[in-house]
């Protein structure tokens, strides 16, 4: 599992994205975020003041069953983009903590849920560099 930002820095009224990454081994999936009879999976960014996160967005997920149920989740790679907004104008680095809970599951049976949590460091800029004389 991994969460990378799109862009190298981040600077004031700029909005990229945070990818959160999660690589599923052969045979596993995991179920999406509205699920209702499983465990959702779930992602949840939350960083310093002066960035802000918008509504992460799920890829289309898969068509399952299993013993005659029918189903929709994830399997293989999973990419979820979370834009980030940023207000700072300062030079600096900020710390943002990704929150990723999911349950995975095989044809046979389901693990404990888990809850991980990222921590990514992004450069913050100003808009206009200044320049030495």
């Amino acid at each position: 599992m991994s969460a990378d930002l799109l862009t190298t820095e981040l600077h004031p009224r700029q909005t990229s994205l945070i990818y959160v990454t999660l690589d599923l081994d052969p045979g596993l999936h995991i179920y999406g975020p509205d699920a209702e009879d499983y465990v959702p999976t779930s992602v949840s960014v939350s960083g310093p003041e002066g960035l802000s996160f918008g509504e992460a967005r799920w890829p289309e997920r898969a068509a399952f069953e299993l013993e005659g149920e029918a189903f929709d989740g994830y399997e293989g790679r999973v990419e979820v983009a979370v834009p980030v907004t940023s207000t700072i104008r300062e030079e600096g680095a900020a710390e943002i903590q990704v929150r990723v809970g999911y349950q995975a599951c095989n044809d046979n049976t389901c693990f404990l849920p888990r809850n991980e949590t990222l921590t990514l460091e992004v450069t913050t800029a100003p808009s206009v560099r200044s320049v030495e004389p």
